[in-house]
């Protein structure tokens, strides 16, 4: 995330737009489900390329970690 520029906008909004349609094919729509991005070792990123995680089929608690 640190490294993404105006230029990546279509990047980042195409990763949420799969997001939403995964979570729909998967049935968790309806319930909720969490997109998170990690940022650096401290985050618990551990592969240093832009993705997303996409979390749901459960409940989720506040805050997380």
């Amino acid at each position: 995330m640190n490294d993404i520029s105006n230029s990546d906008r279509d990047v980042v909004g195409e990763l949420h737009l799969v997001a939403k349609q995964i979570a729909a094919e998967r049935g968790i729509s309806g319930s909720g489900y969490r997109t998170v991005f990690n940022c650096n070792s401290d985050a618990g990123q551990a592969v240093f390329h832009i993705h997303l995680h996409l979390l749901g089929g459960r409940k989720m608690s506040w805050p997380p970690g």
